[in-house]
């Protein structure tokens, strides 16, 4: 092969990446109701930098806090995890947010996702933690009451730590009484 068919190629690679997602995109753009975390799944298989580029305009055409939760949870199964930390800042509803983060705690039986509401203690600094606990409160899964017991039994040096105070509550929630011995 000569050395400019050689160049031509390697230059239309990456444009080739980006139009094999295009179709998947542009059915993004078309999808209503269940259909759009199905399309968006579809987009963060076919590449990660779309996924998390598509993300946004994902949660925008999601209906309610259901639809919303099954993005994220479609983000979190393709590992796109970032956009999924910090898209709880961008709904202003509180309520909206709290059915969020129950929903997506509510399919921890899926590995990846149980993966990701392990992690969002080591994760996430003090107020997004706290605005993500609803997922760590309404996971079942022992791992992460054992992770809770873990986080409870390390109390920081503060004072007070909203993070700590937040961990507190959901594994007294969690255990009731027979968690004050730890607590204490």
């Amino acid at each position: 092969m000569r050395w400019w068919a050689v160049m031509l190629a390697s230059l239309a690679l990456p444009s080739l990446a980006n139009a094999a997602c295009e179709r998947q995109i542009r059915s993004l753009q078309r999808a209503s109701g269940d259909a759009v975390a199905k399309a968006y799944a579809a987009i963060a298989a076919c590449s990660k930098e779309h996924g998390a580029s598509q993300f946004a305009p994902a949660l925008k055409r999601a209906p309610g806090a259901e639809g919303i939760a099954a993005v994220a949870v479609q983000a979190i199964r393709h590992d796109v995890v970032a956009p999924v930390h910090g898209m709880l800042e961008g709904i202003g509803d509180y309520s909206t947010r709290e059915r969020v983060t129950e929903h997506v705690g509510a399919a921890c039986s899926d590995p990846a996702v149980l993966g990701f509401v392990r992690d969002l203690h080591d994760a996430l600094k003090d107020r997004a933690f706290v605005s993500w606990s609803g997922a760590v409160q309404a996971c079942p899964a022992p791992e992460v009451s054992a992770d809770l017991e873990g986080w409870a039994a390390e109390p920081p040096a503060l004072k007070f730590d909203n993070k700590y105070a937040k961990v507190a509550e959901l594994y007294g929630r969690r255990t009731g009484v027979e968690g004050l011995p730890l607590l204490a």
